[in-house]
């Protein structure tokens, strides 16, 4: 319990509890039940004043007077308390803080799943703490831990033993489970009291496995996969056959209880663990997936700081960027939330996501993206800066284009996002540039005022709404709003019914060879242009997925082909010449 204490992080009263548990008694800081001081209230004087003190309702029981009491008299359920690890602590009040999840290893038929831990100690709670409980209390008989390989399974297995070999408190509250058992090798061991750990590694023979007449009642998978086995169509099919048929089914006859407890960071979208996640794949597994950014910040600094902090021209940029965020702290942070404040609070986790977005993603938000299905890669795209020179004069010569992808939800916190993109086509070369991409979650009102100040700074050719079933409303406030300001913003309107996955697949292959051309720039210093390009280098086409930008962006390239690829026709005459 003490070296759980220490390792990992407390939100409150952590240096009390430590305190608290390196004495020998707890006082009136650890009591019992009310029920057993009620029901000795009336015991004979002489037991109360000189065997246990008082026994009124002045005096609590603690652990130390419970121990004399059962001296006096062995009372099982006095015994059962007394060796309990639960602590019953006087509540003087209860104030509500929220809502939690919790597991319970003891529910019957009941299977758990956890990605990214409880509080991100996944494998010090899954893998260490929760074996040692469940041998100290003879929970369970036979356990098994299951990893990636037989050696990251060991690893959790010598942990286990260090604790049952040298944790002192351990030893002094259950001497019967500690010390080193009759079998104690780097990868099963049999403690004193008889409890068998085995680890093993994924794929490894399970089935019919036995310690003495017991079949396992207990797994435990940590990291059952990694990456390369994800990416492989071969791999994943064996990990998920051996998973179904033998770990499924490793226990003992009906009514025999086996509980299995999987945790892990998903590694792909055709994953192990996100089957488990899956109800309709795996409905006997209670599942909840775990994000490090539960809510992300919506305030427009955080472009700012972006820039300061990717500046190459000051080499203290991480200093200006940090001095930065903490002057404007407060307005940076409102409304956001993440899972493990102390850990990982929002601007070491806005760091991570700003160098590396994709492990970011993977490790973070357990939001892997599957390389394996994405339509367009990083190493794809074709990049100018729009900053230069050369590129400001052509790109003031283009005609320009937009689109929008709209949301008419009011609710600019957790509705949808609408995407507006700008586009510029070089008469000469036929190559499209995308100088502005705004992707936000927006009211209708302000789409429609970010659209015509666009219009006035760069008076589009044609701008594409799409008018689908509602969003037509959004087509006729633009329509009168443009009309109001006099700035006549000629107004597209789209219809979209084709299967949308391959209308946007359409524009992938003009991505890949350099017809559109984004802003470098803007890709590394502009935060909301470069989520928009992120956005599309983890697109795959599967369900639920989010397509706001590249829809905008099929949209907006649908209307420079509808405007300038015509379909031409060319007669030619032909003289005939005989020979005479």
């Amino acid at each position: 319990m003490l070296t759980f204490i220490r390792k990992i992080p407390l939100i409150l009263k952590k240096e009390k509890m430590l305190k608290i548990l390196d004495k020998n008694t707890y006082s009136l800081i650890d009591v019992y039940p009310n029920k057993i001081k009620k029901f000795y209230v009336n015991v004979e004087r002489e037991f109360r004043e000189n065997n246990i003190a008082r026994v009124d309702n002045r005096y609590d029981i603690t652990r130390n007077k419970l121990r004399r009491m059962l001296k006096y008299k062995n009372v099982w359920e006095w015994d059962l308390f007394e060796k309990a690890d639960v602590f019953w602590d006087k509540v003087k009040s209860i104030e509500a803080n929220g809502i939690y999840d919790t597991y319970d290893i003891e529910v019957e038929d009941t299977n758990n799943y956890v990605s990214n831990g409880l509080v991100t100690h996944n494998s010090s709670l899954i893998s260490c703490i929760l074996p040692i409980w469940c041998t100290v209390y003879n929970k369970k008989s036979f356990i098994l831990i299951l990893s990636d390989t037989l050696g990251q399974a060991s690893d959790f297995l010598a942990d286990i033993r260090r604790e049952l070999e040298s944790n002192v408190r351990l030893q002094r509250d259950f001497p019967h489970a500690c010390g080193k058992g009759s079998t104690w090798r780097v990868d099963e061991i049999v403690t004193r009291n008889d409890v068998k750990i085995l680890a093993l590694g994924s794929g490894s023979k399970i089935r019919g496995r036995r310690f003495g007449t017991k079949r396992p009642d207990l797994i435990l998978l940590d990291d059952i996969e990694n990456l390369e086995m994800v990416k492989s169509d071969t791999q994943r099919t064996d990990l998920k056959k051996w998973f179904d048929d033998d770990v499924m089914f490793v226990g003992g006859e009906s009514g025999t209880k086996l509980d299995i407890f999987a945790v892990g960071t998903i590694l792909g979208k055709e994953a192990l663990l996100t089957s488990l996640v899956d109800p309709t794949k795996y409905p006997n597994f209670q599942s909840k997936v775990f994000s490090a950014v539960e809510k992300f910040s919506s305030s427009d600094l955080w472009a700012e700081w972006e820039s300061l902090f990717t500046d190459p021209l000051d080499k203290d940029r991480e200093v200006t960027a940090r001095n930065f965020f903490e002057e404007h702290k407060e307005q940076m942070l409102r409304g956001t939330k993440v899972l493990w404040p102390e850990g990982d609070p929002y601007y070491d986790l806005m760091v991570n996501k700003l160098v590396n977005p994709s492990g970011f993603l993977a490790e973070k938000m357990n939001s892997p993206i599957d390389y394996t299905r994405v339509k367009v890669r990083r190493e794809e795209l074709h990049f100018k800066d729009f900053r230069d020179p050369y590129m400001q004069n052509l790109l003031n010569e283009c005609p320009t284009f937009g689109a929008i992808d709209p949301s008419l939800g009011k609710n600019v916190k957790s509705g949808d996002f609408s995407a507006i993109v700008t586009m510029k086509r070089d008469k000469n070369t036929g190559l499209i540039y995308v100088p502005d991409i705004i992707m936000k979650r927006l009211d209708p009102d302000r789409q429609i005022d970010i659209i015509l100040d666009l219009h006035e700074k760069r008076f589009f050719k044609l701008f594409g709404v799409e008018t689908n079933a509602f969003q037509i409303i959004l087509a006729n406030l633009l329509r009168a709003k443009s009309r109001k300001r006099g700035s006549y913003l000629p107004i597209k309107e789209i219809q979209n019914y084709s299967d949308k996955v391959m209308r946007l697949e359409g524009i992938f292959p003009f991505i890949k060879d350099g017809t559109i051309i984004f802003d470098e720039y803007k890709y590394k210093h502009n935060r909301v242009y470069r989520n928009a390009i992120e956005q599309l280098l983890a697109y795959t086409g599967g369900k639920n997925e989010r397509d706001d930008f590249i829809d905008a962006l099929q949209m907006c390239f649908s209307i420079i082909r509808g405007t300038t690829f015509k379909m031409l026709t060319k007669q030619t005459g032909y003289r005939r010449r005989y020979a005479h």
